[in-house]
């Protein structure tokens, strides 16, 4: 597929907003990469067709009136206490965490239009991030076509302040026509055969009166559009509040939208019938003030809704790779109670059956670490299925098997992400 003049092709979506300049620089760690005089003017090109767009046919309200506010408590509740019913799909297909690209590099495979980079960033250093410049577009090539039964989940950090003006950070979900020349212009990719949902987000601002992080919605087909807005109170420019859990649910026709543990969109015929997406790409459209930034990580792309009873009760085993952890720690992420709620459902409805936990790892660190890891990540899992969801603590034992029984190679990051995986085995 043709993808290279994409960026220019976005630009009916764009939002570019007037707003003030904030002074305060914000910390970010990386080491540059030297760009030839050929690409300096290449993203000169780029910068000015950009810039020479029409105006955007739709704009959210100018600023507020700025006031000094205390920073908001952005403690997040535990996710079964919101109601957060997300279940992350089975089978990673795809796992992004750029822990494998130096910093000031870009990713293999991946198409940069404009600039970005991988780096580390402040306050999150167990990760690395790919930073994406203004008016710059990101998107992984030579994607398959992706199931019916999707889900996408990845974290998006802003910097500490954002201004109220600032680019939101767009991501499309989108089936584009691998035969049609890619356009100069328009929010369908270029092509009227293409289908295109636009997703946006914004934090709230600190200093802004109305700082509620808010984003849009709109899908672009050949027939219409289709769009909308909402907010997303946890989305803010606090140290706390800076990163964006981002989990997005695709069934058929139907999107789900959720920021951190809450679903800010729930859209049950939003996609035109029989799509097929096969293009994922992360757009900064406008223009940054100052040295605010976004950056983007642990992009996971998996397959698969599996019904947990049918396995689990009727074949004796279920396996999930939803269950997800910090990083060398037994916490259990807030995306996992989904699939935890989900399971202990299944246990309560089939009384008196006992259940061994089972943990799993890669292979990355020593065999012995990973091994009590596992161990411990199990006990965890039965803790949380006992306390949290009433589930019979008597009916369940642990287990760990380390790194000793992968189920794929560990040679990239999603099949890593495959072996990293919690199983349930009935009877044992």
């Amino acid at each position: 597929m043709n993808k290279k003049l994409i960026l220019i092709a976005l630009m009916a979506i764009g939002i570019c907003l007037p707003g003030s300049i904030l002074n305060a620089q914000i910390p970010y760690s990386l080491k540059k990469k030297t760009k030839t005089v050929a690409e300096q003017e290449t993203n000169k090109v780029i910068d000015q067709a950009l810039n020479s767009q029409p105006a955007p046919a739709t704009t959210p309200a100018p600023e507020p009136e700025a006031k000094q506010q205390s920073p908001s408590d952005n403690a997040k509740k535990a996710a079964y206490k919101s109601k957060f019913d997300f279940i992350p799909g089975e089978k990673v297909l795809y796992f992004w965490d750029f822990q494998e690209v130096a910093a000031g590099d870009i990713p293999a495979e991946w198409q940069i239009d404009g600039s970005a980079e991988v780096v580390e960033v402040d306050g999150f250093e167990e990760g690395h991030y790919l930073m994406v410049q203004q008016q710059s577009a990101v998107l992984p090539e030579a994607l398959e076509d992706l199931p019916d039964d999707l889900t996408i989940q990845f974290d998006l950090i802003c910097t500490n302040p954002y201004s109220w003006g600032g680019s939101q950070m767009y991501f499309v979900l989108g089936q584009t026509d691998p035969n049609k020349q890619i356009d100069s212009r328009g929010g369908n990719l270029g092509s009227a055969n293409n289908n295109v949902l636009w997703l946006s987000f914004h934090p709230g601002t600190q200093t802004a009166s109305a700082n509620k992080g808010y984003g849009s919605y709109e899908m672009i087909t050949k027939t219409g559009t289709k769009k909308g807005e909402y907010t997303a109170e946890s989305f803010i420019d606090t140290d706390e509040g800076r990163i964006a859990k981002i989990s997005i649910w695709k069934q058929k026709k139907r999107v789900r939208l959720y920021v951190n543990e809450n679903k800010v969109l729930d859209l049950p015929t939003i996609l035109p019938e029989d799509v097929t997406v096969n293009t994922l790409m992360w757009n900064v459209y406008s223009g940054y003030y100052n040295d605010e930034k976004y950056f983007v990580g642990n992009i996971r792309v998996a397959a698969g809704l599996p019904d947990t009873r049918k396995n689990l009760v009727q074949t004796g085993k279920y396996v999930t790779t939803g269950i997800l952890f910090d990083v060398n720690s037994a916490v259990i992420k807030p995306e996992s109670y989904g699939v935890l709620k989900d399971i202990a459902n299944t246990l309560k409805a089939s009384p008196g059956t006992k259940v061994t936990i089972i943990g799993h790892t890669d292979s990355d660190g020593d065999d012995a670490k990973n091994l009590d890891l596992s161990k411990r990540r199990a006990e965890s899992v039965k803790n949380a299925l006992v306390k949290d969801f009433a589930a019979d603590g008597s009916l369940l034992s642990t287990d760990g098997k380390g790194e000793s029984e992968p189920v794929n190679d560990n040679d990239t990051p999603q099949n890593k992400a495959n072996n990293r995986r919690v199983e349930f085995i009935v009877g044992q």
